[in-house]
């Protein structure tokens, strides 16, 4: 068997889907006004909604990663051809009980597969999850790395200056971006203050939440189903992107950044 290891899924990949800077390690800045003399607590509590949305981020940057590996990898079978297409079978012992020139077919006739999967019992797979499959292999140079911590700083406001890579940073900064953007307006924290109220503060939130994913969609940033985006963020996460929302959130971006 031939393995491929020199392609690079990037080459395939259209600027709105291509992992920021090449995949290179790039810091940002991240302030928020909690208020002067805040106790250890206060910080620690700010500081742990902080780490709720980094992990929702790096959730999302996997789903970013899987979207553009599945891309490039259509768009790569469909410039080289069908070598492409057994360099990846071959990475995928288990892919081989599907005979290559059905899956090739397929590429080109989706509604040949669920034919002739309707005939062999094939039924709970489709063309989009053998593409998933065959293109997970890229998913990790996609990825990057989970966003680490350079510096915290507390002098009101609390700086903490973060890096990352790949799409994890682009899954993270999406989010925090969003929260700057509603720091601003207050269109969370002023909305539903009392938190007896946290089912409610919550909804309005998630609901927040998919208008601006709608935006910027609109806006041409948005490359991933919304729902896809919307089904990994828990109730904890809404929690704490409201609280967030609540304090003068700043957010320094490098250039390279400025369009996620």
């Amino acid at each position: 068997m031939h393995h491929n290891q020199s392609v690079n899924p990037d080459e395939f990949l259209p600027d709105a889907l291509r992992p920021p800077a090449r995949g290179d390690t790039l810091s940002f800045s991240w302030t928020a006004d909690i208020g002067a003399g805040a106790t250890v607590g206060t910080v620690s509590e700010h500081l742990r909604d902080l780490q709720v949305v980094l992990d929702l981020g790096q959730r999302w940057g996997l789903i970013f990663a899987e979207q553009a590996a599945a891309y490039a990898f259509e768009r790569e079978v469909s410039s080289r051809g069908p070598v492409a297409l057994r360099e990846a079978i071959s990475e995928w012992p288990g892919v081989e009980e599907f005979p290559f020139p059905f899956i090739e077919e397929a590429f080109l006739d989706r509604d040949l597969w669920y034919r002739r999967s309707a005939r062999r019992g094939w039924y709970g797979a489709s063309p989009d999850d053998l593409v998933r499959l065959l293109s997970s292999r890229n998913v990790p140079s996609l990825l990057g790395q989970p966003i680490s911590t350079r510096h915290i700083e507390y002098n009101n406001p609390v700086e903490v200056v973060l890096f990352g890579a790949g799409f994890v940073l682009v899954g993270t900064v999406k989010l925090l971006r969003m929260i700057r953007d509603w720091s601003s307006q207050r269109r969370v924290g002023d909305a539903i203050a009392d938190t007896a109220e946290s089912a409610a503060r919550r909804n309005k939130t998630a609901s927040d939440l998919g208008a601006w994913l709608v935006d910027e969609a609109r806006a041409g940033r948005q490359q991933v189903p919304i729902g896809e985006l919307m089904k990994y963020v828990t109730p904890t996460d809404l929690e704490s992107i409201a609280r967030l929302a609540d304090s003068d959130v700043q957010l320094q971006l490098p250039e390279q950044l400025s369009g996620q």
